[in-house]
C-alpha cells in the first residue's frame, strides 16, 4: 500500500499545481487589466473556463436536451408492452426522474434552467402555458392541438406566435445591456436584432 501511494502522490501534486497556476495567472491577469480590450481578454478567458466546466458537467448529468419527449418512441408493443414506451417510463429508465415530476402544463417553468424563461413561463396564463406544453414540450401539431380545444388550426397558430414574440421580446428585455451572456444567448440578441431591422421577423428563440 505504502508503494501504491507514493506511486500516485506525483501525479496528485502535479495535477495540483496546475489548477493553483491556472488560478494564480487568472488573478495576475485581472489585476494587470488596465484598458476595455484587457478586460474583454479577461471575460472571454472566464466564458473559456466556464465553457469547460459546464462541458464537464454535462458529461454527468441527465438531460432531456432539445428534443421532444416523445420523439421516435415505438408504440406498436411488439418488442416491449405499450406502457414501457412512454415518455414517462423512458424518463425514469433514464434517471430524469424531474422531467416525470413537472411533465404537465402548470409546472412548466420547472422545466427550464434558464432564469428569465422559467420567470415568463410561471407568469402566463393557463391558456398559454396548455398551448406551449403540448406544442413545444409534446411536440403536437397544431391541428392536433386544435381538435383537442376545439378551435381551428390557424387560430392556434395565431396564438403560438404571438406567445413565441412574446416570449422573444421580454428575454431580448431582460438580456440588453448585460455583459455576462452565454454564447447562446449572444446569439439570440444577434437574430433578434437582425430580424427587428429586417422588419420585425419571427426569430427562434435559441437561449
Amino acid at each position: 500500500m505504502e508503494n501504491l501511494e507514493t506511486a500516485l502522490e506525483p501525479e496528485v501534486t502535479r495535477t495540483k499545481l496546475k489548477r493553483e497556476l491556472r488560478a494564480e495567472a487568472m488573478t495576475r491577469l485581472e489585476e494587470a487589466a488596465r484598458t476595455e480590450a484587457d478586460f474583454e481578454n479577461v471575460v472571454a478567458c472566464w466564458d473559456k473556463l466556464d465553457a469547460n466546466r459546464e462541458r464537464k458537467e454535462r458529461y454527468h448529468e441527465p438531460i432531456q436536451g432539445d428534443m421532444a419527449m416523445e420523439y421516435e418512441l415505438k408504440y406498436n408493443g411488439k418488442l416491449f408492452p405499450e406502457w414501457m414506451c412512454g415518455a414517462n417510463y423512458t424518463s425514469v429508465r433514464q434517471g430524469r426522474y424531474l422531467d416525470v415530476i413537472f411533465n404537465c402544463p402548470h409546472e412548466l417553468y420547472e422545466m427550464t434552467g434558464h432564469p428569465i424563461l422559467s420567470k415568463t413561463f410561471r407568469e402566463l396564463d393557463a391558456e398559454y402555458k396548455s398551448l406551449l406544453y403540448f406544442m413545444v414540450v409534446r411536440d403536437w401539431t397544431p391541428q392536433t392541438y386544435a381538435a383537442a380545444v376545439e378551435q381551428t388550426d390557424r387560430n392556434v397558430r395565431k396564438k403560438m406566435t404571438r406567445l413565441m414574440n412574446r416570449i422573444q421580446k421580454e428575454l431580448y428585455t431582460a438580456l440588453s445591456g448585460k455583459s455576462n451572456l452565454s454564447l447562446r444567448e449572444k446569439e439570440f440578441l444577434a437574430e433578434y436584432e437582425k430580424a427587428a431591422q429586417a422588419g420585425g421577423e419571427e426569430v427562434r428563440c435559441t437561449a
